[in-house]
């Protein structure tokens, strides 16, 4: 009964039908989308509101998200295979967006693609992974077969469909390889 409710649940939200309580809108209703860059795969980074309360929940990889996405925007841009996508909150606020810009100015490897990019084109794009600290984001892209790296516990991350890394070593591996996270 609770995993039909939960399907349910999540079905509305990806048709855009169901209204997040935290969100003015549905990410999925948006018609925003971004364009692929050619003959690279993309890795997905969706990013939190610097403000948000980072130690909502008991573990976390990273001391806050500015260290998580520094850590991440050093990682992918040696990376020249894949190419490291950054969505900021749909609820991020002119200051948190110009901050998430300025940090991300000093990397080449880097697309910033618009807030209100619609998460059904993401989807369609087929991201190689995403990586998330505690989003819903996660339960809604590992539904349609998109592996999904936590950072940080979550109310999802004590099931199997996706990734919560023990270490930075850990994070490490598992994003040079790939096979790892889609078993």
């Amino acid at each position: 009964k609770a995993l039909h409710l939960g399907k349910t649940i999540l079905n509305q939200r990806i048709m855009g039908i169901n209204k997040f309580s935290y969100l003015d809108k549905s990410p999925y209703k948006s018609r925003i989308s971004f364009n692929n860059t050619k003959n690279k795969k993309n890795v997905i980074f969706f990013a939190h509101d610097f403000f948000d309360a980072p130690h909502r929940f008991k573990e976390m990889l990273f001391a806050d998200f500015y260290e998580q996405i520094v850590f991440f925007l050093k990682y992918f841009n040696k990376l020249k295979h894949l190419q490291f996508i950054v969505k900021p909150h749909p609820n991020s606020d002119k200051s948190n967006l110009d901050t998430l810009k300025k940090i991300c100015s000093e990397y080449n490897n880097v697309k910033i693609i618009n807030q209100n990019t619609s998460n059904k084109n993401l989807i369609e794009k087929r991201p190689e992974y995403i990586i998330t600290n505690h989003g819903s984001i996660g339960p809604e892209f590992a539904y349609h077969n998109v592996p999904v790296v936590n950072t940080g516990e979550s109310p999802y991350t004590q099931y199997k469909f996706t990734v919560l890394p023990k270490s930075i070593k850990e994070l490490k591996k598992l994003m040079q390889n790939t096979k790892l996270m889609k078993k």
